[in-house]
């Protein structure tokens, strides 16, 4: 599962945001799944996503402010969905949505951050940022689910990407 992570990051170094962001919001499906979890696949999206991402998007409550949750499992499943089935960043139409209604995903800009800004119901984050921090909670879960024989025996049946070219004989995947 570790390829994964790798083409997330490898998709963000090349600047393949749209390749990075697709690929980002499958993980918590495809984990959610490898768990062996059989609920919906928005239930396990938003266990995974509270498990493995939701603290890097919250903020601990303060002396003068609230705790904040800047992006929920709900919204983040409901940014997949639409990502994902309609190209859009538009989520005001998803039924799992929570708070937000739309994301504006930035470019890194090289001087600073632009990350988990909220202004009313949109939610402003770098590509790059979010998308490994996906990767993050992608190898943190490789790790806690690393002696799960059943896991690992589900991981065995995934996707296997082939390279018959003659240079390496390199297999993708099932890692």
């Amino acid at each position: 599962m570790l390829h994964w992570a790798e083409a997330i990051e490898q998709s963000v170094h090349a600047k393949h945001w749209h390749a990075a962001l697709s690929t980002a919001l499958t993980i918590p499906d495809i984990c959610g799944r490898l768990e062996g979890n059989l609920k919906k696949s928005q239930e396990r999206y938003e266990k995974w996503w509270g498990q493995y991402v939701a603290h890097k998007y919250s903020m601990a409550a303060t002396s003068w402010q609230p705790a904040q949750n800047f992006l929920s499992g709900a919204d983040a499943y409901a940014l997949r969905c639409a990502l994902l089935h309609e190209g859009r960043d538009d989520i005001s139409t998803q039924t799992a949505r929570d708070v937000l209604k739309c994301f504006m995903f930035i470019v890194p800009t090289g001087h600073g951050t632009v990350h988990s800004n909220q202004v009313n119901n949109l939610l402003q984050l770098q590509v790059d940022i979010f998308c490994c921090d996906i990767a993050s909670g992608l190898r943190q879960w490789c790790a806690d689910v690393a002696d799960n024989a059943e896991v690992q025996g589900r991981i065995a049946e995934t996707i296997v990407i082939h390279d018959f070219t003659g240079r390496d004989m390199e297999i993708y995947g099932r890692d």
